[in-house]
């Protein structure tokens, strides 16, 4: 990519950054036993970066030490840069920070109560004299032992202390520790799965709640990266997706199918085919810029190029896109809240709905299954959205859905979609006498 002479002028193993996340040993490769001057390979630290120079234009730079390895102008349209940042916490000093970061310390804590818990695996220290026992391996084997007599001269040279209290004390560290962390970021038992066999599941619905509304800043920190991700893509393909192509498209639900991109536009050339009797049609060709700067395109003669023009309904670099991220909780609804939610959709209330306005009954059935735990919850509820603006652009296919409705409200007889009156959708008085 660079060339063997730019690599050359390079120096191995060097850290020309000076931040210890850049250093060949922070990764761990210094540690694998590579030593020696022929068993160290050549490792070169290359850094990429984005400048913008005083003329406005943008530059993609690898570079190493003093030594510039590549530069490419960078000339996206609507995409200003080739990486999309998108902080997690707002902070004023020049570190990494994230929602980890309170409790690194505490972390560091319960690291070195575990420390001391491994160096204190035997609770007890024996203090001997030297002139109480004759044989002080003899004496110590002793000691370890589960059970057994130990002759000693004098018992005045010998102190047992038990440490029992203190790895007490290091488990109440890191159990506190715990509790703090638990308590910065705003999770709870209930949240993990860990809540008491006594507590009420109200109790743990709340608690879980709680901690998804304290998790919100963060999601939707995340929910505007992939947004704004989604959009620098869109733009991208509009500016580079200009060839006639076909897409293989494999989805769960539908399957799988084809999209064909950029078809091109066809006229009536004049003629006809003698052999099947059909119009002859050419491709309508218009002349070709360069989307990085603007100007005609030649080839290697100095000629203009031309191209077919694409079709309307099959080109992207003039179509607009609206990204949406939706992210469901599973846990913002009560089970009591879904539950009356099915009674009424099912119930007196639901039918007369079905049967007066079938296209607000689809819709209210999309906005109930978003919420569902199940794979397709997503997918279920866009077909229903979708059948919902169906019913609303046609008011046949919406008599029709009445009908259906109607005769499942009353299976035992009757023709209750005849009362309905076709331009207000409501029942007619069935009580009226025709004079």
């Amino acid at each position: 990519m660079f060339g063997k002479e730019k690599l050359n002028e390079l120096v191995s193993n060097h850290n020309h950054l000076s931040i210890p996340e850049a250093d060949y040993d922070y990764t761990g490769l210094g540690y694998r036993g590579f030593y020696g001057r022929y068993r160290v390979f050549d490792n070169y630290l290359i850094t990429h970066s984005v400048v913008e120079d005083d003329e406005g234009k943008r530059w993609s730079i690898y570079w190493s030490s003093e030594v510039e390895l590549d530069r490419k102008e960078i000339t996206y349209k609507n995409v200003k840069w080739d990486y999309r940042v998108t902080k997690l916490q707002s902070s004023t000093y020049k570190e990494y920070y994230g929602i980890f970061h309170e409790v690194l310390q505490t972390q560091k804590a319960i690291n070195q109560a575990v420390i001391k818990l491994q160096l204190m695996v035997n609770s007890q220290k024996v203090y001997v004299e030297k002139t109480a026992v004759e044989d002080i391996s003899k004496f110590t084997d002793a000691v370890n032992r589960v059970s057994g007599v130990i002759p000693i001269k004098s018992l005045k040279g010998i102190k047992v202390e038990n440490l029992t209290s203190d790895a007490i004390e290091q488990y109440q560290i890191i159990d506190r520790a715990f509790d703090r962390i638990q308590r910065v970021l705003n999770i709870n038992d209930s949240f993990l799965g860990m809540a008491f066999a006594s507590d009420s599941g109200r109790k743990v619905k709340l608690q879980q709640n709680a901690t998804i509304m304290a998790l919100r800043y963060l999601t939707v920190r995340i929910e505007s990266f992939y947004q704004l991700l989604g959009q620098d893509l869109s733009n991208l393909i509009k500016q580079y997706f200009t060839a006639d192509q076909v897409l293989r498209v494999a989805d769960d639900v539908v399957g799988q199918r084809f999209i064909r991109l950029n078809k091109p536009m066809e006229q009536w050339s004049g003629q006809i085919d003698p052999k099947t009797g059909q119009a002859i049609m050419e491709p309508v060709f218009e002349q070709i810029f360069d989307p990085e700067d603007g100007k005609p395109v030649v080839n290697d003669e100095g000629q203009l190029v031309f191209a077919p023009i694409p079709d309307p309904e099959s080109e992207l670099q003039f179509a607009d896109h609206d990204i949406r991220i939706e992210a469901v909780n599973y846990n913002d609804e009560d089970e009591r809240t879904q539950l009356m939610l099915e009674t009424v959709m099912s119930g007196q209330m639901g039918q007369m709905m079905a049967q007066i306005n079938p296209a607000g009954f689809f819709q209210i059935s999309s906005l109930s299954l978003r919420t569902m735990k199940t794979k397709y919850a997503v997918e279920i509820s866009n077909i229903f959205e979708e059948t919902a603006n169906m019913l609303s652009q046609s008011p046949e296919t919406e008599d029709a859905a009445a009908v259906v409705a109607g005769t499942n409200a009353q299976p035992s007889g009757g023709d209750s979609h005849k009362n309905i009156a076709k331009d207000t959708k409501l029942p007619t008085n069935t009580n009226e006498i025709a004079v």
